[in-house]
C-alpha cells in the first residue's frame, strides 16, 4: 500500500494539465492529536501535541479551484494523563485536498489522506494500577490509516500559506476491534511556496483560457 500512495502522488503530478500553474512548497507546523474511542469514556484519552513537516504542491486548475497533494512526516498519538502514559505514532501522511478560493486569498479545502505507520513508541511511568490494554506491548498498531482532512487557509503576498486543518480518521488504530480508537488531529501549518509572487510582478493569476 505504501508504493500505491506515493505512486498516486506522482501520478497526479504527471497527469495534470501542462498549462495549469504549479507551485512547490515546504511545509511545517504543530498538531494537537487524540483518539476518538466510542467504547471508552470521553476523558480517557488526552491530547498529545507534536510536529509535522514535509512537501506540498499546489496546482491551480482555475481561478478558484486548486489541487494540493502533500507528503508529510507527522507525529500523532494520544496520552493518558492519570497514568502518565503515551502512545506515540509517527506516520508518513499523504493528503490530497481540493481547494476552493471563495476570496482571492482565502480558501476552504477537503479531500482524503492515506497514512503509513513509520514508528511507534509506548511510554509510561511506573503505575500503581494495572496497565490499560490499549498501551500493552501485545496490542498491535495497524500499519495504515485513512482520514478525511478539512481545512481553511490564507495565502499571503510573501508566498506563505497559513492553514488550520482538522483530520478525522476513518479506521481503527489498533488491530484489536475491541480497542476501537480513531486518529483525530488539529493542525496549524505554514507553507512557503516558491515563485508564487515574485518581486516586481503582479500577484498570481490563472491562465486566461480558464
Amino acid at each position: 500500500m505504501r508504493p500505491f500512495g506515493i505512486g498516486l502522488f506522482l501520478y497526479l503530478f504527471l497527469v495534470l494539465p501542462s498549462n495549469a500553474q504549479v507551485f512547490l512548497g515546504l511545509k511545517g507546523g504543530i498538531s494537537a492529536n487524540n483518539f476518538e474511542a466510542p467504547h471508552f469514556d470521553d476523558s480517557f484519552y488526552d491530547t498529545y501535541p507534536n510536529l509535522l513537516g514535509g512537501l506540498a504542491v499546489e496546482w491551480h486548475l482555475s481561478k478558484k479551484i486548486a489541487v494540493q497533494p502533500e507528503i508529510l512526516y507527522a507525529g500523532q498519538g494520544a496520552e493518558i494523563e492519570d497514568d502518565e502514559a503515551a502512545l506515540k505514532l509517527n506516520y508518513l501522511n499523504i493528503p490530497i485536498l481540493v481547494k476552493y478560493y471563495f476570496f482571492p486569498k482565502f480558501y476552504i479545502g477537503s479531500g482524503f489522506q492515506l497514512s503509513y505507520l513509520i514508528k511507534e513508541k509506548k511510554s509510561f511511568a511506573e503505575l500503581d494500577n494495572e496497565f490499560h490494554p490499549t498501551f500493552d506491548d501485545e496490542e498491535h498498531i495497524k500499519s495504515r490509516d485513512i482520514g478525511i482532512p478539512v481545512g481553511i487557509g490564507y495565502n499571503s503576498k510573501a508566498n506563505l500559506q497559513l492553514e488550520l486543518r482538522y483530520v478525522s480518521g476513518l479506521s481503527n488504530v489498533f488491530e484489536n476491534p475491541l480497542l476501537e480508537s480513531k486518529n483525530r488531529s488539529v493542525q496549524f501549518t505554514v507553507t512557503y511556496f516558491w515563485g508564487k509572487n515574485k518581486p516586481g510582478e503582479k500577484e498570481f493569476t490563472c491562465p486566461q483560457n480558464y
